[in-house]
């Protein structure tokens, strides 16, 4: 969704460009080139190209044929906050969902602008990498400092 709204500013540099060598156009193109630079290069040596890590990937996919079982009978679910087992709710992995490729109640518009809002990844953070979670750790670092 991000590069359907970088469309319109390169289209749009390049044709003033070609008709004149305006600053203002230099300028869109710069943006969307960096906005496209900043897309392609990942920001970690694991990520992969795409917004899933691999590492995550290769994780779900070991799910599949786990060492013990965590009921009679596991269904493994991969709901917004985590990967669950349907019957005894059991969390198999606690990783959010991707935003990605879900079905919304809200319809296509909203979807699409929290979609475009967020990247496609989930609002819900990973354990351990929120802000809050960071600095209620720094806070009781400091406390036993004290």
């Amino acid at each position: 969704m991000c590069w359907v709204t970088a469309l319109f500013p390169i289209a749009l540099g390049l044709w003033i460009l070609q008709n004149s060598p305006e600053p203002f156009a230099l300028g869109m193109v710069a943006g969307v080139s960096w906005f496209a630079i900043t897309r392609v290069v990942p920001e970690d040596i694991e990520q992969g190209l795409g917004i899933l890590p691999l590492s995550m990937i290769k994780s779900v996919n070991n799910l599949r044929e786990p060492e013990t079982d965590c009921c009679e009978k596991p269904e493994l679910y991969w709901e917004v906050r985590a990967i669950r087992c349907k019957n005894c709710r059991h969390v198999a992995m606690d990783l959010p969902r991707p935003d990605l490729g879900r079905m919304r109640s809200d319809g296509r518009l909203k979807g699409s602008l929290r979609i475009l809002l967020t990247d496609g990844r989930s609002v819900f953070p990973t354990a351990g990498t929120s802000i809050i979670s960071k600095g209620t750790e720094l806070f009781s670092q400091v406390a036993e400092e004290e």
